[in-house]
C-alpha cells in the first residue's frame, strides 16, 4: 500500500467513526428511561392537606337577661355542665340602681297622681258652682231682672269649667297609665336583681357561636 492509498483508508476511517459517534449521541438524547415493578395489590394513600374550623357537634350560648360585668365566673371554657348548674353571677349594682331609681320616679308619680285627683275634685266644685249661678242667672233673665251679659258671662264660665274637668281627667288617666307602665318596670328589675343575685344564669340555645370567653356569654359542652 502506497503512501496516497494510505491516507485515503485513514479518513475513510476517521469519517466512519464520526458518523457513528454522531447517530449513537443524537439516539442517547431520545432514550426514554422505564420502570418496572411487579404487579400486586396494595393500599393508594393520598394526603390531603387543608384549612378549617373544628366546632363541636353541639352549640350552647350561655346568656343573660340584662348585661353586666361578671364578678364570679364558676365554670371555664370546655368544661362539662349539667342542667340547672351554676354558671356565672353578673354584678348587681347597676340592677340595684335600677330598683331604687325606679322606686323613688313611682313615689313621685303616685304623688303627681295624687295631686290631679285633687285638681279633678276642684273643678268639679267649680262645674256644679258655674252651673248653679247659670241657673240663677236664668231665673233672673225670665224676670227681666239680669242683663244679657251677665246671662252669658254664666253661660261661658259652666262650658269654661266643664271644659278644665274634661282635661284634668285626661291628665289622671294619663298620668295612671305612666304608674302602671312604672310600676311594671320596678318589677321586672326587682326580678332581674334577684335572679341575677346569688342564684344561676339561666341558659339559652342559639344557632350563632359563642362571644368571646371574656364577656358575658361563654360556650360550653352541655349534658342534661
Amino acid at each position: 500500500m502506497t503512501g496516497k492509498n494510505a491516507l485515503v483508508a485513514v479518513a475513510v476511517i476517521a469519517t466512519g467513526a464520526a458518523v457513528t459517534a454522531a447517530s449513537l449521541y443524537f439516539r442517547s438524547d431520545k432514550t426514554v428511561v422505564v420502570t418496572t415493578e411487579v404487579i400486586r395489590s396494595r393500599d393508594l394513600e393520598a394526603v390531603v392537606s387543608a384549612s378549617g374550623k373544628i366546632q363541636p357537634k353541639r352549640l350552647v350560648n350561655i346568656s343573660a337577661d340584662t348585661p353586666g360585668r361578671v364578678v364570679n365566673l364558676a365554670v371555664n371554657e370546655g368544661d362539662r355542665i349539667k342542667k340547672g348548674q351554676f354558671l356565672l353571677q353578673i354584678d348587681p349594682k347597676s340592677l340595684r340602681t335600677r330598683v331604687d331609681s325606679g322606686a323613688a320616679s313611682l313615689e313621685a308619680a303616685q304623688g303627681s297622681l295624687n295631686q290631679m285627683k285633687q285638681s279633678v275634685e276642684t273643678a268639679r266644685v267649680q262645674v256644679e258652682q258655674a252651673r248653679q249661678t247659670l241657673k240663677r242667672q236664668q231665673d233672673l233673665w225670665s224676670r227681666q231682672l239680669t242683663t244679657r251679659e251677665a246671662l252669658e258671662k254664666a253661660e261661658n264660665d259652666l262650658k269654661s269649667a266643664e271644659s278644665a274637668l274634661q282635661e284634668r281627667e285626661k291628665q289622671v288617666m294619663s298620668q295612671s297609665s305612666r304608674i302602671a307602665q312604672e310600676r311594671a318596670g320596678l318589677e321586672s328589675a326587682r326580678y332581674d336583681l334577684t335572679e341575677q343575685g346569688p342564684h344561676r344564669i339561666a341558659h339559652r340555645r342559639h344557632r350563632h357561636a359563642a362571644q368571646h370567653p371574656g364577656r358575658r356569654n361563654r360556650r360550653h359542652r352541655h349534658d342534661e
